[in-house]
């Protein structure tokens, strides 16, 4: 079920559990005030929500079951294979990604430091008024959503974006302040883009652990031609 608010939340009593409670998985909130969307953020506790602040626009989804089984499933291969190429990265999940200088903030369904790997490896709390964005955001698009997440992403300076809406895998780089499609990643620029996207596209139809074991084994070829 999903619905859409357009009302302004009164900033005292407004509840993020509340708002989505009795089955409703998706509102959109207008006017809402950047220390409400913070005061929203800290109401979450225990349940997983996505909130994405746009300039007073708040969206808020729960994600489904198959989203988050897709988003789990393309990191797990991307763990593969930078293990494989020996490739250090570091994993922040869905981390909120927030700047109030710019009025814009979201939870990526992953993102990966690769670049600035050994600047961020040590880190454990961000603060993206000082830190620099990821190197590496992960989308699974698999329900409409409202909020421009990709125009966010190039306002909050993310290098690289990959957009996945279970048919085809596109690969944005961020040129002048707008995403472009790309043949290759700028963070694994040896990957094919294409065969990552065939042992993606099995997890309909085969076990998760034979993809990974047999993209494992293609990944290993691939090191030797390094």
């Amino acid at each position: 079920m999903s619905t859409a608010t357009q009302t302004p939340v009164n900033e005292k009593r407004v509840s993020a559990a509340a708002l989505l409670d009795d089955g409703v998985e998706h509102c959109v909130l207008e006017g809402v005030r950047w220390n409400t969307y913070k005061s929203l953020l800290k109401d979450v506790g225990e349940r997983h929500l996505f909130f994405t602040y746009d300039s007073g626009t708040l969206e808020i989804m729960a994600p489904s079951g198959r989203h988050e089984h897709d988003k789990a499933f393309i990191s797990r291969l991307l763990d593969v294979y930078a293990l494989e190429m020996e490739i250090r990265t570091v994993c922040f999940g869905s981390v909120t990604i927030q700047r109030k200088d710019l009025l814009k903030g979201l939870e990526p369904d992953c993102c990966y430091y690769v670049k600035r790997e050994l600047e961020m490896s040590a880190k454990r709390d961000l603060d993206f008024s000082v830190d620099p964005a990821p190197d590496l955001v992960i989308e699974i698009e698999r329900s409409r959503r409202i909020s421009k997440r990709e125009a966010i992403c190039a306002a909050l300076g993310v290098p690289e974006l990959w957009l996945d809406d279970g048919k085809s895998l596109r690969v944005l780089q961020l040129k002048y302040g707008v995403y472009e499609k790309c043949d290759r990643s700028l963070n694994f620029p040896k990957l094919p883009i294409k065969e990552f996207e065939r042992f993606l596209r099995q997890a309909s139809t085969k076990r998760q652990y034979d993809i990974l074991r047999e993209f494992q084994s293609w990944v290993r070829k691939q090191s030797k031609k390094k």
